[in-house]
């Protein structure tokens, strides 16, 4: 659990009563939570994860890549999942698609998406 995070669930407890449901810092609080969960889990599930957007040219790039070469890897459509989105700039720093996360750790740039993926079999 992160520092910012684990300070604000020890004070939940304590302040609780003063925080309403819909306040912004219960529901910052509530996407951080779900942003970290779904970070933990894709940790142990999967080293690959390909974050874009439908709409975006250098995108249908990469996705006709992934199409032809009929390589599976987990998607993230940030134009759909506000969570997605936001996972993406929590880890990446910045919201820029096409986005691949190998391991954690973000490859920006359609060709050089591609180029990685040749390059490491996904076929």
């Amino acid at each position: 659990m992160r520092p910012i995070l684990l300070f604000f669930t020890l004070l939940l407890p304590i302040f609780g009563n003063f925080l309403v449901k819909n306040s912004r810092l219960h529901i910052v609080l509530t996407r951080m939570e779900a942003i970290e969960e779904r970070m933990s889990s894709s940790d142990t599930e999967q080293d690959l994860v390909l974050y874009f957007s439908p709409n975006c040219p250098f995108c249908k790039k990469v996705l006709k890549y992934l199409d032809e070469s009929s390589a599976v890897i987990s998607m993230k459509n940030v134009n759909e999942d506000p969570i997605a989105k936001e996972e993406l700039f929590h880890i990446g720093g910045k919201v820029q698609v096409p986005c691949l996360f190998i391991d954690g750790t973000p490859l920006y740039e359609s060709q050089d998406i591609i180029d990685w993926l040749k390059e490491h079999n996904q076929k």
